[in-house]
């Protein structure tokens, strides 16, 4: 061995292995440096100043506008397009009476049997907390209402049987049936 490498040689060692003591490669050096001046920066932007957008309210964000596109897509279509489709099945009986059957097993514990109102509201006047519309009360049964308590059907009933459901509840529509509840929400006009 030279000299050189001698000068270079800590006096320790460990298990015979001798250690040297050469300083690091600038490059590394300054990436470490940068790294630490960035880290440095980012936590006082993002967390004692605040200037920035947290990442877990840009996360949040995120999800907030992703289910809401698919909120938007689950409903798509049958919101504008099967509006005529809808009014057809009004006048439908066979439809009509399978729409019926739906309501009974999963509508009529809360809006009663003839829509007339038990915990949910009263389906058969002309007013509506979410919007009397056939699109409105579409998105209302796909997605529900949970700060009211009503589930979201989307994915227990088909799309086609939701949009009967629809054409059944504006068939309710002026029935006056016994019992009903009072009138909640805002008045639609058909």
């Amino acid at each position: 061995m030279s000299t050189d490498d001698d000068d270079n040689l800590k006096d320790h060692s460990y298990d015979g292995i001798r250690e040297y003591d050469n300083q690091l490669p600038r490059w590394w050096l300054w990436t470490f440096i940068l790294t630490v001046i960035f880290g440095l920066g980012y936590w006082l932007y993002y967390h004692v100043y605040e200037i920035g957008v947290p990442s877990t309210v840009e996360y949040q964000q995120i999800i907030e506008a992703q289910q809401l596109t698919q909120s938007r897509q689950s409903v798509g279509a049958v919101e504008s397009a099967d509006v005529a489709q809808i009014r057809a099945w009004q006048k439908d009986a066979a439809v009509l009476q399978r729409a019926a059957q739906l309501f009974t097993q999963n509508c009529a514990a809360c809006h009663g049997v003839n829509g007339e109102g038990v915990i949910g509201p009263n389906l058969t006047d002309r007013y509506w907390l979410h919007g009397g519309t056939p699109d409105a009360i579409f998105h209302a049964i796909t997605d529900g209402v949970p700060d009211k308590g009503m589930l979201a059907w989307k994915s227990i009933l088909s799309t086609e049987q939701r949009a009967q459901l629809v054409a059944y509840i504006l068939s309710l529509a002026n029935s006056n049936p016994p019992n009903a509840k009072a009138p909640q929400g805002d008045a639609v006009t058909p």
